[in-house]
């Protein structure tokens, strides 16, 4: 499909050359329809937010490889399909476990409680230090 044909294509043209305008352009234009894509498959506002910055990212450190072969809508939304895809894959083989699901039991109190081993009280790491210079002096 000739670049005459499809204004977005010769937009991205620009983009090859460098045009930053032309980039910001394309994206005000199909953000929210990336993102809406993104939200479909998975289902996490925050999540299609992140992967649609992200399908953006890629198509400018792509520019340099655009060709006009199809529509523009259609080489950006195979990227977004793509990225989607990987992050669910990736859900899959790590998985996690949210911190905010309530015991069944005890709605009040969360179902996982965590301990924070690395931190240490004021008073452990004082007794630690001069511990250490104590046994320096020996």
């Amino acid at each position: 499909m000739p670049a005459e044909h499809d204004p977005d294509a010769a937009l991205m043209l620009r983009v090859k050359q460098g045009d930053i305008g032309a980039f910001t352009e394309l994206v005000d234009k199909y953000k929210q329809p990336v993102m809406n894509l993104a939200y479909r498959m998975l289902r996490d506002a925050t999540e299609s937010e992140d992967l649609a910055q992200n399908v953006f990212v890629q198509v400018h450190r792509s520019a340099h490889r655009y060709h006009v072969g199809a529509k523009f809508s259609t080489w950006l939304f195979t990227i977004a399909r793509n990225l989607c895809l990987n992050e669910i894959r990736r859900r899959s083989r790590h998985p996690a476990d949210s911190m905010d699901v309530p015991h069944p039991e005890q709605e009040d109190h969360p179902w996982h409680q965590f301990e924070d081993t690395k931190t240490f009280s004021p008073r452990k790491s004082c007794c630690t230090a001069s511990w250490k210079k104590k046994s320096r002096k020996r």
